[in-house]
């Protein structure tokens, strides 16, 4: 599979935390996102701490459930993508942002938080690795 194939129209981020990282500011990402290009993929900056919020957030969160994880990535996710994470047998967990609640919408940055509970909370298994699928669309 090409690289390109896996950057969302939004663009990729890859994000890596410190051990012992808390906040986004601790978080190292590609400055304006990894977007696709004629010639395949490329960063549109630099990699510097605090680059990201979306998906830093959404890893700091994560590690509320598993303190080891260290990187996150933002990345089109389509059956071709599930099948091959299936092939490697990682679980992936799920979230539908279309269940996400009034109070946690209205709050400016709580969605990452929220989605990392559905994802890696007490209902689902704790693993060493998992993909979260997102189903983005939002029927409000």
């Amino acid at each position: 599979m090409k690289l390109a194939r896996l950057v969302p129209e939004v663009g990729m981020n890859v994000v890596g935390a410190t051990p012992y990282a808390e906040s986004p500011e601790e978080c190292a990402a590609v400055e304006g996102r990894i977007t696709r290009r004629l010639d395949g993929v490329g960063a549109n900056g630099g990699v510097r701490f605090g680059a990201s919020s979306h998906v830093a957030r959404f890893l700091i969160a994560a590690r509320e459930y598993e303190p080891d994880y260290r990187f996150a990535v933002n990345c089109r996710f389509d059956d071709a993508v599930e099948q091959a994470l299936e092939a490697l047998s990682w679980p992936v967990g799920s979230y539908d942002r279309s269940e996400q609640p009034d109070e946690v919408e209205s709050v400016e940055g709580s969605t990452m938080q929220w989605g990392a509970r559905q994802a890696f909370g007490a209902e689902s298994p704790r693993r060493s690795r998992c993909t979260t699928r997102v189903r983005s669309g939002k029927s409000r």
